[in-house]
C-alpha cells in the first residue's frame, strides 16, 4: 500500500494541483494524497503542509443528522399526531 498523507494548501487562497485527480485543485480543507516526489517538492517549496487528518467518527452523515433531528421531538408534517 502506498504511503498516504493528509495535505492542505499552506496559505488561504493558494491553488495547488493534485496530479492523482487529473490536475484538480487540492481542497482548501485538505485531502489524503499519495505521497510522491511531487508532494515532497510542494512541501519543500512551502506550497502545502502536512496536517493531522480529521477523525472519521467526527463526520456526521446526512442520514444520521436527519435521524437525530426527528429523535429530538420534532415531527414531520403530515404525521398523525401533528397539530
Amino acid at each position: 500500500m502506498a504511503d498516504r498523507r493528509f495535505l492542505k494548501p499552506a496559505r488561504p487562497g493558494l491553488r495547488v494541483r493534485d496530479p492523482d485527480h487529473g490536475g484538480a485543485l487540492l481542497p482548501a480543507e485538505g485531502a489524503m494524497c499519495n505521497w510522491s516526489t511531487y508532494w515532497y517538492r510542494r512541501v519543500a517549496d512551502g506550497d502545502v503542509v502536512e496536517a493531522p487528518a480529521p477523525a472519521e467518527d467526527q463526520a456526521v452523515p446526512a442520514e444520521a443528522a436527519s435521524e437525530s433531528a426527528t429523535s429530538k421531538g420534532r415531527r414531520s408534517r403530515g404525521s398523525p399526531d401533528s397539530p
